[in-house]
């Protein structure tokens, strides 16, 4: 298979249309790109999980590789979009966490777009599953206040998942709570109406 290795450029080519949005054909068309996927048309309506097993090409950016999980269309716009980074451990990655630098990455993007990205976490460790740890990102101002009874957090969220084999790191984004300001995407009053409503549980 072949490997096509992503600088933060291309990186920036997925993410800033999104952060920015920009339409759904806009978005496609740059993910389709950069990520080598040439099966379904930017206008499709239909949705892909696009990845290697589907592109016949394995995207990787700083050692993870890169999966476009959901990019869902609505009559209005789409409801969410979810992107995963994974990676297996190795040896050298219990000497440093290979996750700071995607996070750190995709926080600056983030801030490149959205009015007032600053991030407070939530680690949830051993209590769900032994040897297994959890943390969560998300924007400051939109804690979803029954996120644990609703299993819903926030619309923008950076989740990371370390096990004893793995590391996934998962960027989700509801931007149906989002409005496009002049030159900064805003956080809109009913935020968490449209959230609630748009978004599926874990």
């Amino acid at each position: 298979m072949i490997n096509n290795i992503l600088s933060y450029t291309e990186l920036e080519k997925i993410f800033l249309p999104i952060l920015k949005l920009e339409s759904i054909e806009v978005i496609k068309e740059n993910i389709y790109n950069v990520l080598h996927f040439s099966k379904g048309s930017p206008n499709d309506t239909k949705q892909y999980r696009i990845c290697a097993e589907t592109t016949g090409v394995n995207s990787i950016y700083k050692n993870f590789e890169i999966e476009i999980r959901r990019l869902e269309d609505k009559k209005n716009g789409y409801s969410g979009v979810i992107i995963q980074f994974r990676k297996k451990k190795l040896f050298k990655d219990f000497f440093s966490d290979p996750t700071k630098q995607i996070i750190i990455d995709l926080k600056s993007l983030c801030v490149k777009e959205i009015h007032e990205a600053w991030f407070n976490r939530i680690v949830l460790g051993r209590i769900i599953k032994e040897n297994e740890k959890y943390q969560f990102l998300y924007q400051i101002g939109t804690l979803n206040p029954d996120w644990e009874k609703q299993n819903k957090l926030s619309p923008l969220t950076i989740f990371t998942h370390e096990s004893k084999d793995s590391y996934l790191i998962e960027f989700l984004f509801t931007p149906l709570c989002y409005e496009r300001t002049s030159d900064k995407t805003v956080l809109k009053n009913n935020w968490l109406e449209l959230f609630t409503l748009y978004t599926p549980s874990w």
